[in-house]
C-alpha cells in the first residue's frame, strides 16, 4: 500500500513537472514568435514611419521643397481647417513656394472667369458661378462662405506680387453647363470628378513642372 502511495506522488511528481516544461516551453514560442514578429514589422518599417510633431504650417510649406503637389482636405465647415488653410495662404513664404491652387468644388467651364476674377479684372459677383454653378449642390452646404474668403484673398495676395510670381486659381470639377442638363444621364456624360481634377493636374501643373496646393477639396501645386 505504501508503495502504491510513493509510486502516485511520484508519478503526481512527474505529470507536474511535464506540465511546467510545456508550459515554459509554449511560453518560450509565444515570445519568440511576438519577438521576431516585432522586430519584423520594425524592419519592415520605412526610414522616417515614426512621425514627430512640427508646427503644421512650417511642414507644410516644407512638404513643397520635395514634391510637386501637396494636398489638404478642405474645410467641410471646420473653423479650425478653415483657419489653418488661411493662415498657410497669408505666409509670405506661400507665393516663393506655390504656383496653384487646385480646388476640388469648382466648375471648370469657368476657368476663363476665374482666371480673370484673381486678375482683378472681374468681380466677385461674376466669379461666384465658379463655385456655385458646379456638380456637387453639397459643396454649397459648407463651402460656400469658405470659399467667397479663399478667393479674394487669393486675389489681394496677387495684387501685391510681380506678374511672374502670381498665383493661379484651378477649378477642378467637370465643365458642367446647367442650361444643357435634361436628366441624370446627361451628367454621368461628364465623367467621373476624380478623373477631371487628375487632368487639370496634369495638363495645367505636373507637365509645365509647376507646383500645386491642392484643396480636395483643395489642391495646391508648387515648382
Amino acid at each position: 500500500m505504501e508503495n502504491s502511495t510513493s509510486g502516485l506522488r511520484v508519478g503526481r511528481r512527474c505529470s507536474s513537472i511535464t506540465f511546467l516544461w510545456h508550459a515554459i516551453v509554449i511560453f518560450l514560442i509565444v515570445l519568440i514568435s511576438t519577438t521576431s514578429r516585432a522586430q519584423t514589422q520594425q524592419s519592415a518599417r520605412p526610414m522616417g514611419a515614426d512621425p514627430k510633431p512640427e508646427p503644421a504650417i512650417r511642414a507644410i510649406l516644407a512638404a513643397f521643397d520635395k514634391y510637386e503637389v501637396v494636398a489638404m482636405p478642405e474645410d467641410h465647415g471646420l473653423k479650425d481647417l478653415d483657419d489653418l488653410i488661411f493662415a498657410l495662404v497669408r505666409n509670405p513664404e506661400f507665393p516663393a513656394k506655390v504656383n496653384d491652387v487646385v480646388v476640388e468644388c469648382g466648375n471648370s467651364l469657368y476657368q476663363p472667369v476665374l482666371d480673370r476674377y484673381i486678375a482683378g479684372d472681374v468681380p466677385l459677383t461674376e466669379a461666384r458661378k465658379v463655385w456655385r454653378n458646379e456638380t456637387q449642390p453639397i459643396c454649397g452646404v459648407w463651402g460656400f462662405g469658405f470659399f467667397e474668403q479663399l478667393y479674394p484673398l487669393l486675389r489681394a495676395i496677387n495684387q501685391k506680387l510681380p506678374p511672374e510670381k502670381r498665383l493661379r486659381v484651378l477649378a477642378g470639377d467637370p465643365p458642367i453647363d446647367w442650361n444643357q442638363i435634361r436628366n441624370f444621364q446627361d451628367i454621368l456624360k461628364l465623367g467621373p470628378r476624380d478623373a477631371s481634377i487628375a487632368s487639370a493636374m496634369e495638363k495645367e501643373v505636373l507637365s509645365k513642372h509647376r507646383n500645386a496646393s491642392c484643396y480636395s477639396e483643395l489642391f495646391i501645386y508648387s515648382t
